[in-house]
């Protein structure tokens, strides 16, 4: 007995001076909102240390905790789930290379995301839309018809310098509109809440017609105001904890084990 565990300890430690060892980073997702929410949201659903990240579109993503081992992500997840958060969701980093001398490189700052977004590119001016749009733009529709509760969100970040194409907004707008989706479940954030006005006003201040990294940002939301997950997307993430991980966290232990 002794004589196989002194052979897989010094297996342990031949891989962890002659190979990297790879760190995967894991947090979990509580929500994501388009505008800025107080926190004794979180607090009254068991959660009173949340932090938030505002993305480049201004998208507010609310995230908890940052572990070594996808089983601690998982209890959180489920905690966070049976406590109303439907659409949380653990994210994962790239791997970390853990060197000889157990240093690690910088870790990526932001990490995977599976939010139901959709980007629209400007097109020139014309009243059709792409296949790849289409394709998109129904998909929405299907969501919204199958869920008479979701409601739809165009993102406009106040600090971006991106000014809607007036045509662009216009298209899959009536687009939407002729597919049945009613104005009052659709919203261009930071403008008047009466969407067929916000329309008429972006389209008033749109001095940028040529803009070419003009886009349109989509996503829906639910009755709590979450951004939806992405249906289409499966998660990435295996929910065994990797070899690599089992390995490293025994390589830890071994300074610990006393010998009789």
């Amino acid at each position: 007995m002794k004589k196989a565990l002194c052979l897989l300890l010094i297996v342990a430690i031949w891989l962890g001076v002659y190979k990297p060892l790879y760190a995967q980073q894991y947090g979990v997702e509580l929500s994501a909102f388009t505008n800025d929410i107080h926190r004794s949201y979180f607090y009254y659903n068991g959660f009173d240390k949340v932090d938030l990240i505002r993305d480049q579109n201004g998208i507010c993503h609310y995230q908890i905790g940052n572990y070594d081992v996808y089983r601690e992500a998982k209890r959180i997840e489920n905690k966070a789930k049976k406590n109303g958060f439907g659409n949380t969701h653990i994210m994962q980093s790239n791997p970390v290379t853990l060197t000889t001398n157990a240093k690690a490189t910088e870790r990526p700052s932001r990490p995977e995301n599976r939010l139901f977004l959709k980007t629209f590119n400007r097109r020139k001016e014309s009243v059709s839309i792409t296949k790849e749009d289409r394709q998109d733009l129904e998909e929405i529709v299907q969501l919204m018809k199958d869920d008479p509760s979701l409601k739809l969100r165009f993102i406009r970040p106040l600090a971006s310098t991106d000014a809607y194409q007036a045509g662009h907004l216009k298209t899959i707008s009536n687009f939407l509109l002729a597919k049945g989706i009613a104005p009052y479940r659709m919203r261009i954030t930071n403008t008047h809440h009466d969407f067929l006005t916000a329309t008429n006003q972006v389209a008033a201040s749109s001095s940028t017609p040529n803009l070419e990294n003009n886009r349109i940002l989509i996503t829906l939301i639910n009755l709590k105001e979450e951004i939806l997950l992405n249906p289409t997307t499966p998660s990435s993430i295996n929910e065994l904890t990797t070899s690599n991980e089992e390995l490293s966290h025994f390589i830890k232990a071994v300074p610990y084990i006393k010998w009789t």
